[in-house]
């Protein structure tokens, strides 16, 4: 027997023994809950980025300049789910450093810093 034949038999005796309405529904129903979870996962991220935005506004930084800012955010954020301490402060200054050479005003870096690691 070819192998098409039996994997077309295998085929339809997997759509006669599952309903089609069970795995619609329970689609739907695992796509509810991916979407909460992904939402619960991405929130922190996004309201990051929106303190952010508003303490950039309200230093007057130009939107032009603020791309530069956004990124010593995501550079600073990552620094601070791997490391702590004494060890996430030197790395915050050396990123701070980094985005000093850049270009970046060093007191709106140190907001920005305080924002994301605390303190």
């Amino acid at each position: 027997m070819p192998l098409s034949v039996r994997l077309k038999e295998r085929v339809e005796r997997f759509i006669a023994k599952r309903p089609a309405a069970h795995y619609r529904r329970k689609a739907r129903c695992d796509k509810d809950s991916a979407t909460k979870k992904y939402l619960v996962g991405v929130a922190p991220y996004v309201e990051i980025n929106r303190m952010a935005k508003n303490i950039l506004d309200n230093m007057g930084v130009p939107v032009a300049q603020q791309g530069v800012y956004y990124a010593f955010v995501q550079k600073a954020r990552k620094v601070a789910l791997r490391h702590s301490g004494g060890n996430l402060r030197k790395e915050i200054e050396n990123l701070k450093a980094e985005f000093v050479q850049k270009g970046c005003d060093p007191a709106i870096l140190d907001v920005l810093s305080k924002l994301v690691v605390g303190g």
